[in-house]
């Protein structure tokens, strides 16, 4: 597998080519400025990790809802139900539901309906 060329690589690249150059040609040291100029904003740009957004968030506390609605439950409950108990449209709570599944924090009960019960 050949490993995949960044644009840091390019950059280094680039920098080695005009390096290169004459001393004395009028546009080098500008080249190796822009270049290490560049460099540095991507450096920057990828040192800045954004956070989980506010949907994300909001989405964790709902989460916790689910799982204290299926605690609660004395039955397996279909996605529309638990939707219907937190008021929630029955697209988001399928979502929801499919990764506490593959978190392990939910059982996904297959049968002539779908049902789900907590771990």
């Amino acid at each position: 597998m050949t490993d995949r060329i960044t644009k840091r690589d390019r950059f280094a690249q680039l920098f080695e080519v005009v390096a290169a150059l004459p001393m004395d040609d009028p546009k080098r040291n500008d080249l190796l400025y822009f270049i290490i100029h560049e460099v540095e904003l991507y450096d920057k740009r990828a040192a800045t990790k954004s956070g989980p957004t506010a949907d994300q968030i909001a989405n964790v506390t709902i989460k916790e809802d689910i799982v204290f609605a299926l605690d609660t439950a004395e039955v397996p409950l279909r996605a529309g139900e638990v939707a219907a108990m937190l008021d929630l449209p029955i697209q988001k709570m399928t979502a929801l539901l499919k990764q506490l599944v593959d978190s392990d924090e939910v059982t996904r009960n297959e049968g002539k309906v779908v049902t789900f019960t907590l771990k």
